[in-house]
């Protein structure tokens, strides 16, 4: 959340928890305790919107890096036994096909990764039994493809966190929005309302309305 609206919810906050410590005396009020009841249940789901995009992306992106990291490793090992494979069986259209250094790995867009982690897949599953004997193995095999399987969940899964983030931000700004209206629409009318018999109160209220910068 940002910091102005950090502030904000601060004093909703302040305002839900003064109000719920006199309530009884406001409860002659019409339409004070659904009012109240219907804050109360605001500031609820404005924190939990607050903790999901706080918490949707971060975690995934760490694991996602995570996921790269080790199909990069498996790719390149891959890569030097089928670039032996292939100088020795004269397959030039193999080593032009897996003619990727580390350094390009390491730079290669997500999806450009995911195509050349396909690519290097395709050509060891075609050769796997003839290049064993190179160290292409059926478990090496299958580590590059559950690497590559791994990493690209992974990344949709990042993806979608992000859209899900934007999602409880933009719900988060609209919830704060309707918790500001019902505050000045309602709320605030129902307490000048109290001021004639209970002026001290209303003077309470009325500080704890006041935003804090911190």
């Amino acid at each position: 959340m940002e910091k102005r609206l950090i502030n904000k919810f601060n004093m909703y906050k302040v305002v839900r928890d003064w109000l719920s410590n006199n309530q009884a005396s406001f409860e002659y009020l019409p339409g004070f305790t659904a009012t109240f009841e219907e804050f109360s249940a605001m500031l609820d789901t404005i924190a939990d919107l607050d903790k999901d995009k706080a918490t949707s992306s971060g975690g995934y992106a760490k694991t996602k890096a995570e996921a790269r990291a080790l199909l990069e490793r498996q790719m390149m090992e891959m890569i030097r036994i089928l670039k032996v494979y292939a100088t020795f069986n004269n397959d030039q259209l193999m080593l032009n096909d897996i003619d990727f250094t580390e350094s390009q790995l390491v730079r290669s867009s997500e999806q450009l990764l995911l195509v050349r982690s396909k690519k290097t897949i395709e050509h060891a599953e075609a050769v796997q039994a003839e290049a064993e004997s190179y160290g292409l193995t059926a478990d090496r095999l299958e580590a590059l493809r559950t690497a590559s399987r791994n990493f690209d969940e992974k990344q949709t899964t990042v993806r979608n966190a992000i859209v899900n983030r934007k999602d409880s931000g933009e719900q988060l700004e609209a919830r704060m929005d309707e918790a500001d209206d019902l505050l000045k629409g309602k709320i605030d009318l129902l307490m000048e309302l109290s001021q004639n018999m209970l002026p001290e109160l209303y003077n309470q209220y009325k500080a704890s309305r006041i935003i804090v910068d911190r």
